[in-house]
């Protein structure tokens, strides 16, 4: 499995994240820009729509480029490789560079439940491994 263990797909016009193919995610549930899950969303509405024959191979080839094209942007928001299964071709594509192993007790995950990194830490958040800083403001 890879470092992420995400893959974008395309379902029913909605874009979902699937990991370990029986676990899917709506991308808004996890800590990502809006601007990207709202992206996500419209890219897989035109998506499927586009899923006819009537559909001209200029169009279906400007919907899986898109769709490459977001999957760069959230793999680099997980910081992590990304699955790209292109709801047109059905070609599954890596996206992004799988994240380095981290040293044992160095800490766990990008986030809740091993998702993408997202926040930083504040009040009520963990901070493992951190210490705070003194003598600034």
């Amino acid at each position: 499995m890879r470092e992420s263990g995400w893959d974008l797909h395309a379902r029913s016009g909605r874009a979902v994240l699937v990991r370990d193919t029986d676990h899917e995610v709506d991308p808004g549930r996890l800590r990502l820009p809006d601007s990207l899950v709202d992206a996500l969303h419209e890219w897989a509405h035109v998506a499927d729509a586009a899923n006819s024959p009537e559909t001209a191979d200029a169009d279906r080839e400007l919907i899986s480029k898109r769709g490459r094209q977001l999957a760069v942007r959230l793999a680099a928001e997980t910081g992590g490789q990304i699955g790209y299964l292109d709801p047109l071709s059905g070609r599954l594509d890596q996206i992004g560079r799988p994240r380095p192993a981290r040293p044992p007790g160095r800490g766990g995950g990008g986030g809740a439940g091993g998702g993408p990194r997202g926040a930083p830490a504040g009040p009520g958040r963990e901070t493992a491994g951190r210490r705070p800083r003194r003598g600034r403001p």
